[in-house]
């Protein structure tokens, strides 16, 4: 994902300062985001075990079917409320 935040990172250089403005969302701040990697909003049913099998946070965003490189589904996270009635 580090590729990622580069890419949407804009680094304006002027006397010696370096200004980044952050406008792409980052899966931290999403209410699907797990501090394991994953993303809770897109998934598939193991056949097998019949439990959900999360995709990786990094992998959503680089899949334009899914939240892509602009963050498309994110949901920011509340203050103080880290669960996004998911569970």
């Amino acid at each position: 994902m580090n590729l990622v935040r580069l890419l949407h990172l804009f680094i304006i250089t002027s006397n010696k300062k370096v200004f980044v403005e952050k406008t792409i969302p980052s899966c931290n701040d999403c209410v699907f985001y797990r501090e394991n990697g994953d993303c809770r909003k897109y998934g598939e049913r193991d056949s097998f075990t019949n439990k959900i099998v999360f995709y990786k946070a990094e992998m959503c965003r680089e899949d334009i079917f899914r939240c892509g490189p602009s963050g498309l589904y994110f949901t920011r996270l509340e203050e103080g409320n880290n669960s996004s009635g998911c569970e």
